[in-house]
């Protein structure tokens, strides 16, 4: 990939890392605040699922930033692109659909197909 298309990429790796952090902020600062006692059960319950909810989301969303923060770092070593498996280059338009592949499509075809079988 040229090096105008990686700084691109980069660029867009790094927002969407800003994005997710203000997120994880904005969520702590609402839990933070959140100490209203529900006299109703149903009320405390109810609420008790949002939030196990909205941790779920941001849990999710810490793999995600640990995901981008790696693939900025290949970048940055000037390997990004590069299927950790076997070596051989990434294609362009399977990296536009996920920046943070580690794998080319061959590779993860056979993990797939490796993963299936040992789960019958």
């Amino acid at each position: 990939m040229k090096a105008k298309k990686l700084q691109h990429v980069r660029n867009v790796l790094i927002g969407n890392m800003q994005m997710l952090h203000a997120s994880a902020v904005k969520t702590a600062r609402s839990m933070g605040r959140d100490n209203e006692n529900y006299p109703d059960f149903h009320d405390r319950a109810s609420r008790e699922a949002c939030r196990g909810f909205e941790l779920l989301l941001r849990e999710r969303e810490n793999r995600m930033l640990v995901e981008l923060r790696e693939a900025v770092e290949r970048i940055d070593q000037g390997i990004f692109g590069i299927c950790k498996i076997c070596g051989s280059a990434i294609s362009e338009k399977r990296l536009r659909a996920n920046p943070m592949t580690t794998r080319c499509i061959a590779c993860r075809e056979k993990e797939e197909r490796h993963f299936m079988a040992e789960s019958r």
